[in-house]
């Protein structure tokens, strides 16, 4: 207290050196409108088309479930099956780590792959936060309205591999989640009389692509003082690769080509998205926790107008925009704020009588506020280069 007192030059400049530097911490420190905090809620979402409900709890759900149920801090675990895919939902008790236990569920999903279908794409594990919900909604649209389906599916193929990868390369975005699109699919449309006259029937050809259509796994080859990791794998992704696959009957062999047609044509569409009466392709922007929403907003306007000048034939459009939400509740709590100091500081002076103290306690106060924001973003700031580290 006695160096204080003799020193108020050193006093005051490091008073205003902390205020100032507060003031350019207030600038950097990351804003959303959700705080981010983790749900104690996992979720397993489990595809695959074309098998009923009871099928998929039989085989799958059932088999998920009791690997889950050996999950540490599980609360309670609920599922729901439904034809063509199924969810189980894992909820935990407050208080845990909501990031080993996403690893925990993960381990037990591998463990009981080896017990699943062999055809069952491996299923999804979604960790729930309240940052998840998406800053807004980018739709791309073809600027030719009377485009046909094979326009859209081309459009779908290229915002999922062009559009959707750039957008994710920008610090600032933690995932774009695309919907609306439409896929290609390879069919085989068997010639009946064709396949009867040679004694093949349709789970001939079934059996033929399956085995043509495989991932055998992986050896280690040891030769002297080194391994070798060799893999083998077949798998069908062009028209030929289908049409060419041998069947035999008798003493001939065939190949699809031949006693079948084969052919590209559309996925039949799971769902469709329309923004302004038109189909399009929505992506879903969620922010990264540590990034600034004015940042990403500027990134994206600058994104968006690259977009529109090397792709005019596309249209892009921003909808349920979060940004402007959260830029009029600042805005809001800086007029209530600034109408509450000065109320306060009517009240201070009609009550104490004085203009100084009033003066002193209103400018004590703010400036508090600025330099705990400057601790907030060193602590930040070192909990960063610890968890780099």
């Amino acid at each position: 207290v006695k160096f204080l007192i003799t020193s108020p030059v050193a006093v005051i400049m490091t008073f205003l050196a902390l205020l100032l530097l507060g003031i350019v911490a207030s600038n950097k420190l990351p804003v959303s409108l959700m705080p981010d905090i983790d749900i104690p809620e996992i979720t397993v979402a489990i595809s695959r088309p074309d098998v009923s409900a009871r099928e998929l709890e039989n085989t799958v759900v059932s088999i998920l479930r009791r690997n889950l149920l050996q999950v540490p801090g599980l609360d309670k675990i609920e599922s729901e099956s439904r034809n063509g895919s199924a969810l189980i939902r894992l909820s935990f008790k407050f208080g845990n780590d909501i990031n080993l236990a996403f690893m925990e569920v993960n381990e037990k999903v591998d463990g009981a792959m080896n017990n699943l279908p062999n055809d069952l794409e491996r299923p999804r594990i979604i960790k729930a936060s309240a940052t998840d919900i998406p800053v807004f909604m980018l739709n791309i649209t073809l600027a030719d309205s009377l485009a046909g389906d094979e326009k859209f599916i081309e459009l779908s193929e290229f915002a999922e591999t062009v559009i959707k990868k750039r957008i994710e390369q920008l610090p600032e975005i933690g995932m774009a989640d695309i919907t609306g699109q439409i896929r290609r699919e390879i069919y085989i449309s068997p010639d009946e009389k064709k396949m009867g006259s040679l004694g093949i029937t349709e789970d001939d050809i079934t059996k033929a692509v399956q085995l043509n259509n495989i991932n055998i796994g992986s050896i280690l080859v040891k030769d002297g003082k080194y391994l070798y990791n060799l893999e083998f794998s077949s798998y069908l992704k062009e028209l030929n690769d289908v049409g060419d696959i041998y069947l035999k009957t008798g003493n001939r062999i065939l190949q699809v080509k031949d006693v079948a047609e084969v052919g590209m044509r559309q996925e039949r569409p799971r769902g469709e998205y329309y923004s302004n009466g038109s189909r399009a392709i929505s992506l879903a922007i969620i922010k990264e926790s540590t990034a600034k929403m004015a940042s990403l907003e500027d990134k994206m306007k600058e994104i968006l107008g690259i977009f529109r000048k090397d792709y005019p034939q596309m249209e892009f459009e921003i909808s349920q925009d979060q940004t402007r939400l959260l830029d009029y509740s600042i805005s809001n709590l800086r007029q209530s704020l600034l109408a509450g100091g000065i109320l306060a500081f009517l009240l201070m002076f009609f009550f104490l009588k004085d203009g100084k103290s009033p003066l002193i306690i209103g400018f004590s106060i703010p400036a508090t506020l600025v330099i705990s924001l400057l601790f907030f973003y060193l602590v930040g700031l070192s909990i960063n280069i610890i968890s780099l580290a």
